[in-house]
């Protein structure tokens, strides 16, 4: 098994995305979710019998292999931290160890993948889609989270909330994924949330013993710089590092 640890923006990744969702809270953001129209990973979070999947759309990556894991982690903006009560060191970065998940399958393309999806909810809104956003199928993104639910960026790679964003720039997006997608004919990768002791490696409400500084980071990843750099790819944690890192997701569990 090889585990690589990558990092992906949520709504906790920057404080004027924090103050959108908080602000809304009728449209009910999960927080610890990808902010983006086509959220990679996907986490699969609506659904008793959960599918994870990784699609390249955020990173391009194409090389699956079944069995590796994958362990995802978000930045914690220091002064949502601060807001939240959960910061530890004041002036370090923090990051929340969200999930970690085990390539089960791998698709040759998004169309192969979405077959094997029915009609059901896999975002807030629209409430019922055909399969995953992070599954892209056609030429409108009928199954993208909806423009007031996620982070736009614009031509100029600017990051808009739904305050600032238009559908204009929301489909832009969409067909940048798009475009990528069919350019680097990107597999995607069927996942499980890892299981240990009994509990799934899957953080849905951030709590103090989910988060870790650049400085305990470092340690894991076994990096020098200042702050860890994650590259495209990811940082390959190694075996004796991995399990420590992941059972820090369910360390409240019951």
């Amino acid at each position: 098994m090889v585990t690589r640890c990558l990092t992906f923006e949520s709504w906790l990744s920057r404080y004027d995305w924090y103050k959108y969702a908080i602000n809304n809270k009728h449209l009910e953001i999960p927080l610890l979710t990808d902010r983006s129209p086509c959220s990679d990973p996907f986490f699969d979070r609506y659904s008793d019998i959960k599918r994870p999947l990784i699609s390249g759309l955020c990173r391009a990556r194409k090389n699956y292999k079944k069995g590796d894991r994958f362990v995802y982690i978000t930045r914690i903006d220091n002064k949502v931290g601060k807001e939240l009560g959960v910061l530890l060191s004041p002036g370090r970065i923090h990051y929340c160890i969200v999930a970690s998940l085990i390539v089960d399958k791998i698709y040759p393309s998004h169309e192969d993948a979405a077959k094997t999806f029915t009609a059901r909810q896999y975002v807030k809104a629209p409430e019922i889609t055909s399969h995953p956003p992070n599954l892209i199928t056609g030429n409108n993104p009928n199954n993208a989270h909806l423009r007031e639910y996620c982070i736009v960026s614009n031509k100029s790679k600017k990051k808009l909330t739904p305050y600032e964003s238009t559908d204009v720039e929301w489909k832009f997006q969409y067909h940048l994924y798009r475009h990528r997608k069919e350019t680097k004919k990107l597999p995607v990768a069927e996942c499980f949330f890892e299981i240990i002791n009994g509990n799934v490696a899957f953080v849905d409400n951030l709590e103090m013993e989910h988060i870790i500084t650049d400085i305990e980071l470092q340690t894991y990843l076994r990096t020098t710089p200042k702050s860890p750099k994650m590259n495209i790819m990811g940082r390959i944690v190694k075996e004796e590092f991995a399990a420590n890192l992941v059972s820090r997701i369910t360390l409240i569990k019951k």
